[in-house]
């Protein structure tokens, strides 16, 4: 009886700790996947508000709801270079990319306005980022957040 009783022990003793074993390496593998899936929280950002140069060209945009307007800025006159729509959230990630869609019909009256389809704006190293060129010169314009 006492042999019985101990294989019993033996047994159940074992099965636990096989059950034991298989939670933790379950848990390792989902805390794993949460590590490298996950979005980061503390790198997202609304973009709706304004943006700034700080060098030349100087250029400010404004984010609202789901459209962008970019302008030439001088400090005594603006000018309109992008306006357009997208269809993604207002919150990106660090290297997000929101594609928006041009508005011709602004640009198209504005002398200095863009004649591109659709501008991809970047939003990395907490600056929202787009191509520019201008008379076959192209150059990434970065803008800040403006408090």
């Amino acid at each position: 009886m006492t042999n019985n009783l101990t294989l019993s022990r033996n047994r159940n003793t074992h099965f636990w700790m096989t059950i034991s074993i298989a939670l933790m390496a379950f848990g390792f593998i989902l805390i794993a996947f949460i590590a490298i899936f996950a979005p980061r929280g503390g790198d997202s950002r609304v973009l709706t508000g304004t943006w700034a140069t700080t060098s030349d060209p100087r250029m400010t945009a404004v984010v609202a709801d789901s459209t962008i307007t970019v302008l030439w800025d001088t400090g005594e006159e603006k000018a309109l270079y992008w306006k357009g729509t997208f269809n993604t959230s207002n919150t990106v990630g660090d290297g997000g990319v929101v594609v928006s869609q041009g508005d011709h019909n602004a640009m198209e009256s504005s002398l200095m306005g863009s004649q591109d389809d659709s501008k991809s704006f970047v939003y990395k190293d907490g600056m929202l980022q787009f191509k520019l060129t201008v008379l076959g010169v192209t150059q990434t314009i970065k803008l800040d957040p403006k408090s």
